[in-house]
Parts: C-alpha cells; sequence; structure tokens
C-alpha cells in the first residue's frame, strides 16, 4: 500500500507517493523489484480528492502504478475516464491486461487454489519476535564499557518512564543488580540523587511514549540534565526505547555507551535485559543518519 506521502528524496515534484510513478514504477517496481500487488492510499482522503478531483485522483493513482485503488468516489466516471484514454492511446490495452493478470492470480492464489503452510504455535511466533527484537538492538556508542565484565562491582539501573518492568526481570536472570524505578526525571532526581555518588556503575533506562517528533520524540522531560547528573566518577550506560532521532540533542560525550532499543515493547526490554547483562552480542545498524551525530548504517 502506498501512502499519501511526500518524500522529496524519492520524488521532488511533491507528488504524493500514492500518485507518482516515479516512486511506485521507478522505485517500487524498478530498483526495488516488487512483483507483488500495489494498492493505493485510500482516495476519498480530502488532500487527494480536492486536489486533483474524485475522478482524476484515481486515474492518476491507476497511471502511476497502482494495481488496486482503494475508496474511489466515483467509480463509474473513473472507470470510463480509463476507459477513454485505452482508447486515446494514452493506457495501452496490454496495461489492462497485465494488471487484470495479475489480480486474477492473487485471486487464484488466496481463494480458488490456497497453499498450505505450517501453522506456528504462539511460543514459536514470540521466538520469532524476540529474534527480530534481538537483532535490531543497536550499540550507538561503546567505550569498552559492554559487555560488563564484573558484577562484583556496585551497579545500578534507573529506568524512567513506563512499562519497565520486563527489563528489570530480564536483567536480574543473570545477576543482581539494584533497580530503581520513576515515572518523571523530576521523581529520579528528588528521590535518587543523594544515591548516585555510591555505585561505579549506573544505566539509564529512558522509555518513550512515542516515536513522533513532538516534545523531544516523547522523552521524559529533563532526560539530558539527568545524564548530566551523574558523577564523572560512575561509569554510565544509556538504553533508549525511543527514536533514536532524540538522540540529536544529546551530548553523546557523556555517556560510556549508548544502547538503542528503539520502541517501549516488552519483548524488546526482555532483549535489551539480556543484552546488556552479555548474554548476546549486537548486531544491528542505525536505519537512519542522525544529522551532526551518526550516519545510517553506523
Amino acid at each position: 500500500m502506498i501512502g499519501h506521502l511526500n518524500v522529496p528524496s524519492l520524488d521532488s515534484t511533491g507528488t504524493p507517493s500514492s500518485l507518482s510513478p516515479i516512486v511506485i514504477r521507478d522505485y517500487l517496481q524498478g530498483e526495488l523489484g516488487f512483483k507483488g500487488l500495489v494498492i493505493s492510499d485510500a482516495l476519498n482522503m480530502k488532500a487527494v480528492a480536492d486536489r486533483y478531483g474524485k475522478t482524476d485522483v484515481v486515474v492518476k493513482a491507476f497511471q502511476a502504478g497502482c494495481d488496486i485503488v482503494l475508496f474511489p468516489e466515483s467509480v463509474t466516471e473513473a472507470i470510463k475516464a480509463i476507459e477513454e484514454k485505452v482508447n486515446a492511446g494514452e493506457i495501452t490495452q496490454e496495461e489492462i491486461d497485465q494488471r487484470c493478470r495479475k489480480i486474477l492470480k492473487a485471486k487464484y492464489k488466496a481463494i480458488v487454489a490456497p497453499k498450505d503452510y505450517k501453522a506456528y504455535d504462539k511460543y514459536e511466533l514470540e521466538l520469532a519476535k524476540k529474534q527480530v527484537y534481538e537483532k535490531a538492538i543497536t550499540v550507538v556508542k561503546n567505550d569498552g564499557i559492554l559487555p560488563i565484565q564484573r558484577f562484583d562491582q556496585r551497579i545500578a539501573h534507573v529506568s524512567i518512564g513506563s512499562h519497565t518492568y520486563p527489563l528489570d526481570k530480564s536483567m536480574k536472570l543473570v545477576a543482581p543488580v539494584d533497580h530503581f524505578h520513576f515515572y518523571t526525571v523530576e521523581e529520579a532526581r528528588n528521590r535518587f540523587s543523594e544515591k548516585l555518588k555510591d555505585y561505579d556503575l549506573i544505566i539509564t533506562s529512558f522509555h518513550s511514549n512515542t516515536v513522533r517528533s513532538r516534545n523531544d520524540y516523547g522523552m521524559p522531560k529533563g532526560w539530558k540534565e539527568w545524564i548530566s547528573d551523574i558523577p564523572t566518577e560512575a561509569k554510565q550506560v544509556l538504553l533508549m526505547f525511543a527514536n533514536p532521532q532524540a538522540i540529536r540533542a544529546l551530548d553523546t560525550r557523556r555517556p560510556n555507551a549508548i544502547v538503542m532499543g528503539y520502541e517501549n515493547h516488552s519483548l524488546v526490554l526482555d532483549r535489551m535485559g539480556q543484552f546488556v547483562m552479555g548474554t548476546f552480542a549486537s548486531s544491528g545498524k542505525l536505519p537512519m543518519t542522525i544529522p551532526g551525530k551518526y550516519a545510517s548504517g553506523h
């Protein structure tokens, strides 16, 4: 499904991706070699319907490469308009037949002669999910502090945010660590700042409530100040269950290690707990560039 998105890096004309031959034909089907069905985003959305017209928006989606047009508001008129373009030679009969054939093949595969596939039980599915999350964990920075070499040192894990328990539970399976949970940075500073000096290694996990850019990508208010609060004598590990773009505003010189978990999901927390305690290595790479900090693939 192609969204009504403006992606200048793919199509600089400002045409919504759902109506863009550059995005669909050149990039998706050409460069990426996608052979499956292409479905438009809903064409009754006012952003495109009002801009292009209820009939023309359907024709444009079809000409861009969409095999199925979703929620057209003028079905009869759109079919007639496409037929007129075929008669005028603007759309070939071969193109119509090829699209029809793709849809008939999909119906045949899904309805007429579906193949039997292995059914996975809930334990196999959970294992697969864990493996995906495990491979995604990305070490953005590591000054030789990970994996943790000694568990006879004084280690504190401070989690700030909500839904943090699976991380504590996972870490406890490996070795005893002092866990402290606070919902806000203000609470952590008021109740725990004086105890920071009692530890050799401080692991802070920030649990964002969104991946959207607003409000500092959902990071707890004052999170950068908390990192500055940690005594320089202590080693510091930062675990981020958030959009990695939040790092843009961070002085990355301070933490000794920064690890991305990307989202605040219980299975991510489970795998991160095992990773930070040293049970497996990281293989993840940043999927995006963080301007001024790290390049995509880091």
